[in-house]
Order: C-alpha cells, then sequence, then structure tokens
C-alpha cells in the first residue's frame, strides 16, 4: 500500500498541472463558442425538435395503437433507477452524513433537524489557544457564554439537486462547521417534487410560492420546538434566491435575526454564464406543455456540456480538492504541491469520488411551474431588480416633482410581458402569487446583519449577480466572504473549509446570542 501511495503521488503531480492547464483552455474557448448567438439559435431549435419528435410519438402511437418509446419513457426509465438510488443506496454511499430527524413535512418537502453532538445549541466545549496571562479571564467569559444560547439556523437548499453537499463527508460538512459551534442547524430537503407524491387534494405543480410557505411553515415550527423569537436564516444558490423573497415579503423580516446567503443570484442582469444564458433561450413554454416538468437529467445534461472535457472529470477535481489546497497544486512552485500529493488517502479519495459522482446526477424532476417562473420572472425579467428601481424612481418622483401619480401594477405588466396565465392557477400556499409577491416585496426591507459568501470563478451562478446585494439592502452590518474558486468547491473543497467557513461560522456566533 504504501509503493501504492508512493507512486500515485509520484504521477499525479505535474500531470494534474498540465491538465489544469488544458482544462483553462477549453474552458476559454467552451465560453466564447457556447454564449454566440449561433450556437443558442441551434440550441433551441435543438428542444423545439425534440418536442416536436415527441408530438410526432404521440400522434403516430394512437392513430395505430402501436407503442413507441420517447423522451417521457427514457426519462421514466431515469426516475426509477434515481428512486431506487435513492431508496437503496444512497444511505450507503452517504453513510458519513450527520444524523438527522424530519421535524415537519408536506408532501415531498421535510424539515430535517441534526442531532447536535454538543448539546444542540449550548457551548459545552468552548476551546481557545491562549496564553497563560489569558486563560482565567477567557475561562470566565467561556462560564458566561455557555449559558446562552445560540440562535438556531435554518438552512435552506436549492430546489435543484439534493442537499447532500452541504454535508457530503464527516471532515468536509458545512453543517457540521456550525454544529461544531452549538448551533441547533434545520435544513429544508425539498426532496423528488414529484407530482405522484404530493397530496391527493392538491395535485397541481408546486410554483415558488408553496416553497416560500413552506419555509415561512419551517421557521414557526422551529420557534415552537427552540423557543426562540428569531432564527438565522442561510439560502444557498436558489435556495438563496427564495430567502430573499420570504425576507423581503412584508414584515417577515421579523422572523430573521441574520441572513447568509452562499451563491445566490440577485442581478440577473449580470449572469452571463453559459447556463443563465441558455436558459434564457430555452423554449419553456412548449417544453413544459409538453412534458409537464423539466427533466433532471436534461439539467444534469446542460451542466457536463459547459465544457465535456473538464466536467467529465468532474468527481476526481472536486475528490482532489476535498484533500488537497487544488488552489496552489497547480503552481510551478511544486516542492509544496507534491507533499499535498504525498498526504492523499486514496480510500478517501475513491469514496469521495463515488459520492460526488452520485450527488451531480442525482437532478431531480422540477415541476414545470417552478422551473417557468425561475426562467421568467429572474433570468429573463431580472424582476427583483425591476421592481426596486421601479419603486425608487417612483419615490424619486414624487420628492421632486410632488405630484399625484398613478400606482403601477407590476404583477399586471410582467404578466402581459410573459404572457403567463394564472387565470386558473392554484396552489396550497397560504401566500398570494409571485407576481404579488415581488410587486410588494422591498429589498430594503433587510436590515438584519447579512453575510454573503461567493465564488469568484463560479460558473453556475455569476459572481457579477451576487455581489450587489449589498448595494440594495438597508443593512448597516453587511459583509462580503470571496473564495477564489467555483460553485462546489466553496462547498467541499479543503481549502474552502480550512480558510472560509471557519470564517462564516465566527461571524454568525457573534450575532447569534
Amino acid at each position: 500500500m504504501g509503493t501504492c501511495y508512493s507512486l500515485f503521488s509520484s504521477f499525479s503531480y505535474l500531470p494534474n498541472y498540465y491538465f489544469n492547464r488544458w482544462l483553462k483552455i477549453t474552458d476559454k474557448e467552451a465560453k466564447k463558442l457556447l454564449k454566440t448567438q449561433q450556437f443558442l439559435n441551434q440550441f433551441q431549435e435543438y428542444i423545439k425538435n425534440i418536442i416536436r419528435y415527441n408530438t410526432l410519438l404521440n400522434e403516430v402511437s394512437n392513430s395505430n395503437n402501436n407503442y413507441y418509446f420517447s423522451v417521457n419513457d427514457l426519462d421514466e426509465i431515469m426516475d426509477t433507477f434515481q428512486e431506487y438510488l435513492n431508496k437503496e443506496s444512497i444511505p450507503f454511499i452517504f453513510n458519513q452524513q450527520t444524523p438527522h430527524n424530519v421535524k415537519l413535512q408536506q408532501d415531498t418537502f421535510r424539515l430535517l433537524r441534526y442531532n447536535n453532538q454538543n448539546n444542540n445549541n449550548v457551548f459545552s466545549n468552548f476551546e481557545l489557544k491562549v496564553n497563560s496571562q489569558q486563560q482565567q479571564k477567557q475561562k470566565e467569559n467561556q462560564d458566561n457564554k455557555s449559558l446562552l444560547k445560540l440562535t438556531p439556523i435554518l438552512m435552506v437548499y436549492a430546489p435543484i439537486n439534493r442537499y447532500d453537499v452541504l454535508d457530503i463527508n464527516q471532515k468536509k460538512s458545512i453543517v457540521k462547521q456550525f454544529l461544531s459551534k452549538g448551533f441547533d442547524v434545520f435544513l429544508i430537503d425539498w426532496g423528488s417534487q414529484k407530482e405522484e407524491q404530493i397530496d391527493n387534494n392538491n395535485k397541481n405543480q408546486k410554483p415558488i410560492e408553496d416553497y416560500i410557505s413552506f419555509i415561512d411553515k419551517s421557521i414557526q415550527e422551529i420557534k415552537n420546538l427552540t423557543k426562540n423569537n428569531t432564527i438565522n436564516l442561510y439560502g444557498y444558490s436558489w435556495g438563496g434566491l427564495l430567502c430573499i423573497l420570504y425576507t423581503c415579503y412584508k414584515d417577515l423580516s421579523k422572523n430573521i435575526k441574520n441572513l447568509v446567503l452562499h451563491s445566490s443570484p440577485l442581478d440577473f442582469s449580470k449572469d452571463n454564464t453559459i447556463i443563465a444564458e441558455w436558459l434564457r433561450e430555452f423554449p419553456k413554454d412548449e417544453y413544459i406543455k409538453q412534458y409537464k416538468e423539466m427533466h433532471g437529467s436534461l439539467i444534469d445534461l446542460s451542466f457536463l456540456m459547459r465544457n465535456p472535457f473538464k466536467h467529465n472529470f468532474d468527481n476526481l477535481r472536486y475528490a482532489l480538492a476535498m484533500q488537497i489546497d487544488t488552489m496552489t497544486s497547480g503552481s510551478t512552485n511544486n516542492n509544496s504541491s507534491i507533499e499535498n500529493y504525498q498526504n492523499i488517502d486514496l480510500f478517501q479519495l475513491l469514496t469521495d469520488t463515488f459520492r460526488i459522482r452520485t450527488w451531480i446526477t442525482n437532478t431531480p424532476d422540477l415541476p414545470g411551474e417552478l422551473f417557468k417562473q425561475f426562467v421568467d420572472y429572474f433570468y429573463c425579467q431580472n424582476a427583483i431588480i425591476k421592481n426596486h428601481n421601479m419603486n425608487e424612481t417612483q419615490s424619486s418622483s414624487d420628492f421632486i416633482n410632488d405630484e399625484k401619480t398613478t400606482d403601477i401594477d407590476i404583477a399586471t405588466i410582467m404578466n402581459e410581458n410573459l404572457n403567463v396565465d394564472n387565470s386558473n392557477k392554484s396552489s396550497s400556499s397560504s401566500f398570494p402569487s409571485l407576481e404579488k409577491i415581488i410587486s410588494e416585496m422591498d429589498i430594503a426591507r433587510i436590515t438584519m446583519p447579512t453575510l454573503s459568501i461567493v465564488g469568484r470563478n463560479d460558473d453556475l451562478v455569476s459572481y457579477a449577480s451576487s455581489i450587489p446585494l449589498n448595494n440594495y439592502i438597508s443593512s448597516t452590518d453587511k459583509h462580503l466572504i470571496e473564495f477564489p474558486g467555483d460553485h462546489i468547491e466553496l462547498c467541499i473543497s479543503y481549502n474552502a473549509h480550512t480558510n472560509i467557513w471557519p470564517k462564516v461560522v465566527e461571524w454568525l456566533e457573534q450575532r447569534s446570542f
């Protein structure tokens, strides 16, 4: 085994160095090609041809009573495999995850509460490295803090993919980062989001309003369980966008003590990633009309096709990043880099590679209405920023001219622009329609301490679309932590868990008493 480790470390460094150089070149070329108007037109036509093909198969099948294999059949096969994987294999594959209990469930949505070995949210092990002159004073501070409870935290994951990446193993777990300091950690798992698993009394596809409503129900449940009046709200990626919608609507900000947004988009006019450009050209109305949902397998394929040369190796790249500082391993100064490779645990590398591959390909089918709303209101219309700017313009006009102006109904404008038909829309949500939420929300209602965590090389949620948050909110305690990696590296890499997440936890800890 020692020989294997030695051989691996000897032959890993230089190939990885040149491999990283090659990936940068292919990335640069892919970003140029895949965002050209010519390619976007071809992409749109390709999706429309898939829809036409499925329509034709349905017509032929109905006319001669013969059955033809369609895209839906392929998706059902993949869904069946995914369901088996989730039931039989996921507990085994992710056996290093933190134990939890389900505290609330609605259809496929679940509120999880993690088991804190530090007696939930009480400081029982407050270890500090100090010199002998400070020990007595800090022991007194420790005794005082041990009597206080930290504000519980609710982690809201994105509807795309699954939450496992936030707790992927015992050593690279964002959940455990918070638990280690004594936080009472809750997390929302959106589940498979499949129609068959939705209450028979509510067979309508789940819109964003239902997701926001479950966030509210979860917050009320946490307040009841912990006897706290407020909670810390943490949102990841699209989950962060849901948190912004919730916090900015009416007086709901009173429930939030601190807001943490992790790789969360806001100003979509600045999102120029390949995925954002594709979504804007995607024939969503025709696709959802035909298939009723956005296939998770197509989402996985789109992530891969951003750069197949690079993303086919994502599981290995990220597994390596979990053990070594890959941010510097590609440098020409190779002494420290080779030492990093010599310290790799091969068994852990293999298991993490398998975990990451399983997570990457485990995207559930999205409800059609949810997908259309995200694309229409945010990627295409940039609704939150547009609404904010309209309100600012209206306020300035009223102040300067002191004239009576006509109220602008943004919901009407959006429905006309987006050609959205809400006449037959029904939802179990206690919240109004998304257009009404947006028209009545005010991003200036974010007055609580707010922390944004962004990756400078994020190619899923553009860095430029995340950082404008601090320009719009009213909080006087707002901070930005930048990470030199991408969307997934920020969750699981050695670098992030060494240099970023301890700072995040410390920031939240200081504001949670």
